[in-house]
């Protein structure tokens, strides 16, 4: 995997001072962990993927999570009517209520001598945590086949007595704060403070489960173990420019591997610069969020006022309440609501595209289709804009997925609490 990182110099009080202005680092997608998931309907899949993107919107809201019973009510409904009675309570309680098979991941180095981490690059968060050693998953097991961190492992390790506590809908990850380095493509901070995980929910030990941890890259506010954030940490420590996390997320049909984040500032190679707008992040609660000046479909304007659109890497779908869903979909020819969900034309040629600080940004049509409706039905396909079960602040903010992020550059600004969106190259 190639990366690069360029250094700018500076003289003070004639010393020359090297600091990169920022480093790439290639991103995976996080590809299907959950057991037998390619035998599961595909309407199941996407309710599972609602589930999650609704939990995701009531974390970053600050609300608590939905109860787990709501979850499993919603899986049952989509159980084929061919499972009667209580036969379809035992499939639906075999199922995962939430679809754990998204985000991007990347490599980061921890401990001394230093030990090479997967952790998962997530935008709904702003902790980061991995594994300690001897962890233990909810179900009584082990975490896993996965990288670990504490002090067999590092001598630098030096954990505290501080606790911590981060649901994530399905389970809960918790463990202690401590300190050790952190090495992400040469950049290093010594004795930087954050969780290590005693005890995981089985969402995250599964050996198929590519990543170890994850590193959280909203802004500091948001933090739960009420840590620095590494972006934050990498600037004030003068290693990067500026505190700037930037995406170029890969297309699967695109058939590239060419996923990337950015630390510290934006690629230029992967965007184009007279296309980019900067806007406030609307968000309050340190996660990341731009007002939606217009919605659009086939260049139709749906009249919509007053939409905000919280952007995260975590989730793959747009979700948004009944109404404003409904409204898109009435306007994609021969698209229908059935089971729950809007379905659409596999060949669709619609256009949806959100208008940002005034310069519209367009959703390729492939990216409207979350999967097919069936693999005996490759003429219909289950749509990736979809209705929450309740958008808990009110009808007006939007969760905003891969389907949206696939067709842009995106930059988050911590010091500037700004948000710059730009056309893809």
């Amino acid at each position: 995997m190639l990366f690069f990182l360029v250094f700018c110099l500076f003289v003070v009080a004639g010393e020359p001072i090297s600091r990169p202005r920022s480093i790439s680092i290639p991103i995976q997608k996080v590809h299907s962990s959950l057991p037998n998931s390619e035998l599961l309907p595909a309407i199941i899949k996407h309710q599972q993927h609602v589930n999650h993107c609704d939990q995701r919107l009531a974390f970053m809201q600050g609300r608590p999570p939905l109860l787990q019973s709501l979850l499993r009510d919603s899986i049952l409904a989509h159980i084929p009517e061919s499972f009667q009675g209580q036969d379809r309570e035992d499939h639906a309680e075999k199922l995962s209520t939430q679809a754990n098979d998204i985000g991007y991941y990347g490599p980061v180095e921890l401990g001394n001598p230093p030990s090479l981490f997967q952790l998962l690059m997530d935008t709904g968060s702003a902790d980061m945590w991995v594994g300690t050693e001897g962890c233990r998953c909810d179900d009584g097991g082990t975490c896993g086949n996965h990288s670990f961190l504490g002090p067999h492992s590092s001598k630098s390790f030096v954990g505290t007595n501080e606790s911590w506590i981060i649901w994530y809908g399905t389970g809960e990850v918790s463990g202690f704060l401590a300190h050790d380095v952190v090495s992400i493509m040469g950049l290093k901070l010594d004795a930087h403070k954050f969780g290590v995980a005693q005890n995981e929910s089985a969402d995250f030990t599964a050996d198929s489960i590519p990543f170890d941890g994850l590193l959280g890259l909203a802004q500091t506010a948001a933090s739960r173990q009420k840590t620095r954030t590494v972006v934050e940490a990498l600037y004030e420590t003068r290693q990067i420019e500026d505190a700037v996390v930037s995406f170029k997320i890969s297309r699967a049909a695109d058939e590239k591997n060419d996923g990337e984040l950015m630390l510290g500032g934006m690629n230029p190679s992967k965007f184009q610069p007279n296309t980019a707008v900067t806007v406030k992040n609307e968000n309050n609660r340190g996660f990341w969020e731009v007002p939606l000046d217009d919605i659009r479909v086939n260049g139709e304007s749906l009249g919509l006022l007053n939409r905000s659109a919280v952007l995260d890497t975590g989730s793959t779908l747009i979700l948004a309440q009944a109404k404003d869903v409904a409204s898109i979909h009435q306007r994609i020819p021969d698209a229908r609501f059935d089971q729950g969900s809007w379905i659409i034309p596999c060949q669709t040629s619609a256009v949806v595209s959100f208008v940002i600080g005034g310069r519209e940004f367009p959703i390729d049509s492939r990216d409207l289709r979350f999967s097919y409706v069936d693999e005996n039905n490759t003429v219909d396909c289950i749509s990736g804009i979809s209705r929450g079960r309740e958008l808990l602040e009110g009808p007006t903010h939007w969760l905003v997925g891969d389907v949206f992020l696939k067709n842009v550059y995106h930059s988050l600004n911590s010091r500037t609490n700004e948000i710059t969106l730009a056309h893809l190259k």
